[in-house]
């Protein structure tokens, strides 16, 4: 039997952090953070797949930190996910 990949949830509202937990827990292994402060402790403790980081958090911008995230885990592959309609926030970024 293989391992679970691990998938990481950074979503400040709960509720929907609870539904992505559950719909992805039947298949990964799931890590989940309201806060960036929680998820750069996930991504520096230990492997994470693949991490999936609104934008709008409390503690700063999901797209801002994306490349400080990167570093701290290189091997994790991200998505950025926001439940905001404002044009600005849907922007492509490349993180280095």
């Amino acid at each position: 039997m293989t391992d679970k990949r691990v998938v990481l949830v950074v979503e400040d509202e709960e509720i929907v952090r609870k539904v992505c937990v559950r719909l992805l827990a039947t298949t990964y292994r799931v890590l989940e953070s309201g806060t960036l402060e929680e998820a750069t402790r996930h991504l520096s403790d230990g492997h994470v797949d693949v991490c999936l980081c609104d934008i709008r958090l409390p503690d700063g911008d999901g797209i801002a930190e994306l490349p400080r995230l990167r570093r701290l885990s290189r091997n994790t592959e991200f998505v950025v996910m926001t439940g905001s309609g404002d044009p600005e926030q849907l922007r492509v970024v490349r993180a280095t």
